[in-house]
């Protein structure tokens, strides 16, 4: 068996869960929805489970893992989730296709999280990026938003149940079409 998350006990696993749903609710989230960067299927998959009639496009460029999205979409009978193999750079979603919202957990440093994010969102749609203890945008951070068509960042302290340890979130809205 692989470890997928690096949790080495069933409270890890649990808290990882309670750590990718609590910035869910900042936002709405409108289809379709894209984890990018999906590894292990955090946040996407409970995500999918609390949010059953959302669409869910999971992102994943390694092959294991892509397997193991698959499986645990079949085995959870989740309908709503599709798994893409594909790296964050290079998949692109078009027409009724093209993400509302992504969310981005541990994908990349925050100013290459807020490009690939933004790249791929319509006008309007909206990037939840995973801060973690990051309070604060840093300059790299700013200038990748306005550079990819961002929004200022609205920087969101979060409560993670049983997790005494500092958690943020960011959100972007894209609101110009056409920066790369």
């Amino acid at each position: 068996m692989t470890n997928l998350t690096g949790a080495t006990d069933l409270r890890q696993a649990i808290l990882q869960v309670l750590d990718s749903l609590a910035p869910l609710p900042l936002i709405k989230l409108r289809p379709l929805v894209v984890d990018l960067g999906s590894g292990a299927g955090l946040p996407g998959i409970p995500a999918a489970i609390v949010f059953p009639n959302v669409r869910f496009a999971l992102v994943e460029p390694r092959t294991k893992r892509v397997g193991f999205l698959r499986a645990v979409a079949s085995d959870l009978s989740l309908g709503n989730v599709e798994v893409v193999k594909g790296s964050a750079p290079r998949v692109r979603f078009s027409g009724d296709r093209t993400p509302a919202t992504v969310l981005a957990r541990a994908l990349a440093s925050p100013p290459r999280a807020i490009e690939l994010g933004l790249s791929l969102l319509k006008v309007g749609g909206l990037l939840l990026l995973y801060a973690g203890r990051a309070a604060q945008p840093d300059a790299e951070s700013l200038k990748a938003a306005q550079q990819y068509g961002g929004s200022a960042i609205d920087v969101r302290a979060l409560e993670v149940p049983h997790l005494f340890k500092s958690r943020h979130a960011w959100i972007l809205r894209r609101v110009v079409d056409g920066l790369h």
